[in-house]
């Protein structure tokens, strides 16, 4: 110990310049100056002396943390001006409601129900805009402000009427006198078929496009036009002609569009044709005047091809099978205001009666498409089948219902009749009857 003692002495002489605390009487030289600040010295009894000393140290560090920000629940939604109306394919000023408190931000706006077709609400506003595409009667919907901590309603009333205006304004590119252009015409969706039962051309085929013959050597053939909507503007599709067509076919007395399938009826065709031909021919025999016929079309992108030829299962002469017509998908209707028959009763089937002895009559055909094939599915006549009633003069087929009109049935009957029968009546004429 004594000898670690000496050299810790010799240490501090040599180069700390500490001093002995046996040779220095002042208390503060006892603790010595250690520098680094510290000395400890060990006197002769091995006692321990520590001093105090100051040091300074430099450093540095990083941290993170978050600032929790409460969230504000909106307390008030206000519309100015409710109710409110609008015009149907009309833009809507941008309706902006007053929002407490003010500044509130806001994760989600509803409408309930929802708000007319074409109109919505901004998600962080619950500002309303767009323009309404269906006319609606006065209704009250309830607008829902939301966020995290709250939410806030208001109720507004929005009508959205039905204000019509012309957007276009059709003609043929092959327009001649007395083509009777428009005499017929269907719309679905964006896609209108016209009937012009006296246009001339001797043209036998499709034209799929723009362009129509000027050809004038086969006066009443007929012709329809097809007219396609893309936007607001309306283009010409295409061009339908028979076959087999020939003067005063009248292709185009009546016509009928639904989607992509068109039925065009030529109710002075002459044909003895008995049957239906699925595909893109026609008879060319003419030894039944007036007989009638049908052609079906269907649509493949934009390329319009002949289905179906329609022959009825008892053609005869006069009997103006075409007059009218109508398609439902894959339901055809068509009117014979001239058939004859005298049958009272419907014939669910592909067969017709040959009766001729109640003259103008009239009849309805059913027809019904699987895949692309047509067959007849029936044969309609009244209960109160007379001469002259005219059954067909008019049909509309929608879905698994039809009517069909009979300008010429003369009962004096003023109410309806649920049920399979109708009046035998005949004093009043021509009144005309409706059956379903």
């Amino acid at each position: 110990m004594r000898i670690g003692f000496l050299y810790l002495v010799v240490f501090c002489f040599a180069f700390l310049g500490c001093y002995n605390p046996k040779n220095n009487t002042d208390d503060s030289a006892k603790n010595g100056l250690l520098f680094w600040g510290l000395n400890v010295l060990k006197n002769s009894s091995d006692q321990v002396i520590t001093g105090t000393g100051t040091g300074t140290g430099v450093g540095a560090g990083t941290g993170t943390g978050s600032t929790a920000t409460a969230v504000t629940a909106p307390t008030s939604i206000i519309y100015a001006g409710s109710p409110y109306t609008y015009t149907r394919n009309t833009g809507i000023t941008t309706l902006i409601p007053t929002l407490s408190p003010a500044g509130v931000s806001l994760t989600g706006c509803t409408a309930s129900p929802a708000l007319p077709a074409g109109l919505t609400l901004d998600s962080t506003t619950c500002a309303m805009s767009g323009t309404p595409t269906v006319s609606s009667t006065a209704a009250f919907y309830t607008i829902t402000a939301s966020n995290s901590a709250g939410n806030a309603t208001a109720t507004i009333n929005i009508t959205v009427e039905a204000i019509w205006a012309q957007e276009a304004y059709l003609k043929a590119p092959n327009p001649d006198t007395s083509d009777q252009f428009g005499i017929s015409v269907s719309l679905s969706s964006d896609t209108i078929v016209v009937g012009a039962k006296l246009e001339g051309s001797n043209q036998t085929t499709i034209t799929n496009g723009a362009t129509a013959s000027p050809d004038n050597s086969a006066i009443g053939a007929g012709a329809a036009y097809v007219f396609k909507r893309t936007g607001a503007t309306w283009a010409q599709e295409a061009y339908l002609k028979a076959p087999n067509g020939d003067a005063s076919d009248y292709l185009g007395q009546a016509v009928s569009v639904s989607a992509d399938t068109i039925v065009v009826g030529a109710f002075n065709e002459c044909s003895n044709q008995t049957t239906i031909t699925n595909g893109t021919t026609a008879a060319f025999n003419n030894s039944t005047p007036a007989s009638g016929a049908v052609y079906v079309f269907k649509r493949t992108g934009t390329t319009w091809a002949q289905e179906a030829y329609i022959k009825t299962p008892n053609p005869d002469v006069n009997d103006g099978f075409g007059r009218s017509v109508s398609v439902s998908s894959d339901t055809i209707v068509v009117g014979a205001i001239g058939e004859s028959s005298n049958q009272a009763t419907i014939t669910n089937g592909a067969t017709a009666s040959a009766d001729n002895s109640a003259s103008n009559a009239g009849a309805v055909y059913v027809f019904k498409r699987t895949g692309s094939s047509w067959a007849m599915e029936a044969y309609l006549k009244a209960p109160n089948v007379e001469l002259g009633d005219n059954f067909g003069q008019s049909v509309s087929v929608s879905s698994d219902m039809i009517a069909v009109g009979a300008t010429g049935e003369d009962s004096n009957q003023a109410t309806i009749t649920n049920g399979t029968n109708a009046s035998s009546n005949n004093s009043t004429t021509n009144a005309g009857a409706v059956y379903v």
